[in-house]
């Protein structure tokens, strides 16, 4: 093989090997970038799936269907219940419980109503729940959406939930002391704040307010 030759392959090869070795460093440098896009995928479609599910559950409060089954299909992201938040009025508690889609450093969240986004230490309501104060008559419109049954469904993959209404209780009562007890309580002081109903700042996971007219409906919504 001639020198000129020779020297053609070197060439060709050293090319091949900068373009590997940029190629490479472009990826790394990239990596977190693509990977924060994945996930950012991720939560879309864990907030959509949330949206259906609240639906599923708004229809199934409102006897627009007895029963009501859903069925979420799950990719790089687990589902579970947990036993938050905890509701009590004039002394006696709720465990209102709420679901959880868990993704790579994100949470997306049901309680009471409310979708919330969790970041680490952050979190925020994306949709409101059917809360409402009237600040003139210090009236609390409040329903109390508690999950019962088996709330062990979950994990990750293709997940069925089926839900069913089981019980319904009016509760109507004057000079109300209430406590809301969450780990997501900056999300629901601020939105209370949003709704008008002052609140001082959380103690630990709690918030205490007093109304003086609470009108609520305590739904209890079976889970298996």
């Amino acid at each position: 093989m001639s020198q000129k030759a020779v020297s053609e392959v070197v060439g060709v090869l050293m090319v091949i090997a900068i373009i590997t070795a940029t190629a490479g460093m472009l990826y790394v440098l990239s990596y977190p970038i693509l990977n924060n896009s994945e996930e950012n995928v991720k939560f879309r479609k864990a907030y959509f799936e949330m949206l259906e599910l609240k639906e599923k559950i708004e229809n199934v409060r409102f006897s627009l269907e007895p029963n009501a089954t859903y069925t979420a299909r799950l990719i790089g992201v687990s589902l579970s219940f947990e036993n938050s938040p905890n509701i009590t009025i004039n002394g006696t508690q709720y465990v209102v419980s709420s679901i959880k889609f868990l993704g790579n450093g994100w949470s997306v969240y049901y309680e009471n109503g409310a979708i919330i986004e969790r970041r680490g230490a952050w979190s925020k309501i994306l949709q409101y729940p059917n809360i409402h104060y009237d600040s003139g008559s210090d009236t609390l419109t409040m329903p109390v959406i508690i999950f019962v049954g088996n709330k062990s469904v979950g994990g990750e993959g293709q997940v069925t939930i089926n839900l069913a209404i089981t019980n319904v209780t009016k509760l109507e009562m004057s000079n109300c002391d209430i406590e809301v007890s969450s780990s997501n309580i900056d999300a629901w002081k601020e939105f209370f704040d949003d709704i008008g109903l002052p609140i001082s700042p959380p103690s630990g996971n709690t918030i205490s307010f007093s109304v003086s007219r609470l009108s609520s409906t305590i739904y209890e919504v079976s889970v298996r």
